[in-house]
């Protein structure tokens, strides 16, 4: 019912001819299509598909359900609107292949089931075609939509609400209208896709409110008055603001290139800032001159011993100009202890062959092997291995570019943490003029973040012996092989035995074939490492569910699994009378948490005015919430503590009263996390009213406190012990 709006709204911009949904129930989202298409004036024909006898998930129902939908759409609908009681599998041989604009899947919720249901109707599907998944959101009692819908936002454009179970909407027409095309952009824009999201959720949530199975018409006019409001934001965006300013900028722009002009000569951008001051630091503090060479080899000349580092290249039609530049690379180190292994992937391109030749005919630390069939980049990884003799192996890309000083660094580590058994350095991007961009300052191994993306990639310096223990790369993996290595190294290993060298020293080719430009022109790539970090988290026994990251392309998500025998957690609220601030606090934690074993004690410092303490009454019929009254003087800490001193619950959470729950799953995302090990404490990422981030984090170590990881909107602030937690959960 929460998705009704939208279901109205995507009628009207899809303008489709046919409708389809499968498992229409009482009907709330199908007449919501029909409504959509009676008050557009749509040439559509709409069709319900149902045994209307009900299924384990949504549970079984007697005749009167199907009365009751059969005289609602002989009344309002009948004239483009057929019911047809029959399985799905019987109903699709009634449609021709290609003629389906909407298609709505609702029936069955195992993931074998919504898999069989989108394969055998996808052929029915036009080249304009939308389908919609319920239920993405739900993850218990056997429901694998979820599961699916992973897969195929994979594939497909795709935008997805997590409210009311969640929606996802899969765009499989390769031919979308125009309208629908600027919809997908639109969505590109995080502050309006919020926007968006949250309009759409707060109109859902007062149809539920107001609906009623004898009162659907009146509903949808209301409806109609209030979606139009939505519709109005959308095209204010679109057509008027960020739309409108976006275009003309973009045409500006083109028509600067078209004459030849600099963009940083016209708008000092804050990415063209950044780079300037990147440049200017490279001035001050990266210039390898010969001052500094010649101090670096004295103190090559004064190590106690010298580990050989065998760097570790795979190629394959390699640009000519590229190889040379990497190979160069190597040669050109300040540390002369090291090998080059390179393995030709089968390239049919001969300048490849001619330039490994040429190169190795002249320095004998370089050798190589041509491999006979091309095997893609794991296998030809293997090959390249089984040409090492050093004692660590360090992987460089075949297009890329290490700093003079990487090897010489990389053994200084080496000599003075002789048991690291990983080492990886900071790295930037080398744009088509030639020049150092986009700088990546990496931070000191963190295990959670290297779930989320592959931090130790550049430059990843492995021991040998390691990679050999672990069977070096795995076929399967291409694309995500190096990722899989390191996760693979790392589950064997103690975390103090990874080392970072906080030192830009690698140099990553930005090319239009390189995912240091876009990270879809490998999609594949991204699948891969799903599947990699997946797997490490079933070897390691973490029991978890890994995703793309919806807010972060080519990051990952990992949902940490709390099991059915969830730890009892107690929500503690502090507040002083403000009911309509703490109603709406406890009316979005109450009726919208899916976690289950939790409790809620609010804590009463002096409450005074009637409508309070008819809220208090009103929250103490429900079992969970409990009030405890503290007339004490105002003490934030001091109120917690003696709240907390009273629980039982295996977990606290501190929550003000000014809070609201936007995501069903906020306590189970969080618990998720609560309960790995050495995990004491959890923070939510919090917005404000106007979806400006409010906060993501604390850093350790700004001036010697904790501070908040604050967004471009806001300013970082000192003195953070003085602030309160605003949602923060702690183990007791």
């Amino acid at each position: 019912m929460g998705h009704i709006p939208f279901a109205f709204w995507l009628v009207d911009m899809l303008c489709p001819k046919l409708v389809v949904e499968l498992g229409t129930h009482s009907g709330n989202s199908y007449f919501a299509f029909c409504q959509g298409v009676r008050r557009n004036q749509l040439p559509a024909r709409c069709f319900a598909v149902d045994t209307w006898k009900g299924e384990e998930h949504a549970g079984y129902y007697g005749e009167e359900i199907f009365a009751d939908v059969c005289a609602w759409n002989e009344r309002y609908y009948g004239d483009f609107s057929t019911l047809l009681r029959m399985t799905f599998d019987e109903a699709q041989m009634r449609f021709a292949d290609r003629s389906i604009d909407l298609l709505h899947i609702d029936g069955r919720h195992t993931y074998e089931a919504v898999r069989h249901d989108f394969e055998l109707w996808f052929p029915k599907l036009s080249s304009a075609s939308v389908v919609l998944f319920h239920d993405i959101a739900v993850r218990e009692r056997g429901f694998g939509v979820w599961r699916l819908w992973n897969e195929l936002s994979e594939r497909y454009p795709s935008v997805a609400f997590e409210h009311s179970n969640g929606l996802g909407v899969l765009f499989t027409g390769s031919d979308q209208s125009l309208r629908m095309k600027e919809f997908l952009q639109f969505w590109q824009f995080p502050e309006e896709r919020q926007m968006f999201i949250m309009a759409a959720e707060k109109l859902g949530r007062a149809i539920g409110v107001a609906w009623a199975l004898d009162a659907k018409s009146a509903a949808f006019d209301n409806l109609s008055v209030s979606f139009r409001k939505l519709e109005k934001n959308y095209e204010r965006v679109i057509h008027s603001s960020s739309w409108r300013i976006t275009n003309p900028y973009r045409r500006l722009l083109k028509s600067i290139r078209r004459q030849g002009r600099s963009l940083r000569q016209i708008l000092p951008s804050r990415a063209v800032t950044e780079q300037r001051l990147y440049l200017k630091w490279i001035e001050q503090y990266d210039i390898v001159g010969k001052q500094l060479r010649s101090s670096v080899v004295d103190c090559i000349a004064m190590m106690q011993r010298h580990p050989v580092l065998s760097v570790v290249m795979t190629t394959y039609n390699t640009p000519a100009g590229f190889l040379e530049a990497a190979i160069r690379s190597v040669q050109g180190q300040l540390y002369p202890y090291w090998e080059l292994c390179i393995a030709d992937d089968y390239s049919s391109d001969a300048s490849v062959r001619a330039v490994i030749e040429k190169f190795a005919g002249k320095d004998d630390r370089i050798s190589y092997v041509f491999r006979q069939e091309r095997g893609h980049i794991s296998e030809a990884g293997n090959s390249a291995l089984e040409l090492v003799s050093g004692d660590y192996v360090a992987l460089l890309d075949h297009d890329d570019i290490l700093h003079p000083l990487a090897l010489f660094l990389v053994a200084e580590e080496i000599l003075r943490f002789p048991d690291a058994g990983v080492m990886y350095t900071d790295e930037d991007k080398i744009d088509r003029r030639g020049m150092r961009v986009q700088p990546y300052c990496k931070c000191d191994y963190n295990y959670d973040l290297f779930l989320s993306q592959n931090m130790i990639s550049h430059f990843g310096v492995y021991k040998a012996g390691l990679v050999r223990a672990v069977g070096g790369f795995r076929q399967g993996f291409e694309g995500a092989q190096d990722y899989d290595l390191a996760l693979r190294i790392v589950e064997t290993i103690p975390a103090e035995q990874v080392r970072h060298i906080p030192r830009v020293l690698y140099h990553w080719r930005m090319h239009k074939a390189s995912t240091s430009v876009d990270s879809k022109v490998k999609p594949y790539a991204h699948r891969a490492a799903l599947r990699a970090v997946q797997e490490h988290l079933e070897r390691t026994g973490v029991r978890a569910d890994v995703e793309h990251a919806p807010e972060a392309e080519g990051m990952i998500r990992v949902r940490y699994r709390v099991g059915t025998d969830e730890p009892s957690v107690e929500i503690v609220v502090l507040t002083r009378d403000k009911a309509e601030l703490l109603q709406q606090c406890m009316m979005s934690v109450l009726q919208r948490t899916t976690y289950r074993n939790y409790s809620v004690v609010i804590v009463d410092n002096g409450s005074c005015e009637p409508e309070t303490m008819r809220l208090f009454a009103e929250l103490e019929c429900d079992r969970r919430v409990r009030i405890y009254r503290d007339d004490s003087p105002f003490n934030f800490s001091r109120l917690n503590n003696r709240a907390v001193a009273g629980s039982n619950a295996d977990y606290i959470c501190l929550m003000n009263n000014d809070i609201e729950v936007l995501s069903p799953g906020w306590l189970d995302e969080m618990m998720g996390h609560a309960i790995q090990p050495g995990v004491g404490a959890v923070g939510a990422r919090l917005w404000y009213p106007d979806m400006i981030l409010q906060h993501a984090g604390v850093i350790m170590g700004l001036g010697g406190l904790p501070a908040m990881r604050i967004s471009i909107w806001l300013s970082v602030r000192q003195g953070i012990s003085g602030e309160p937690v605003c949602s923060s959960l702690f183990r007791r």
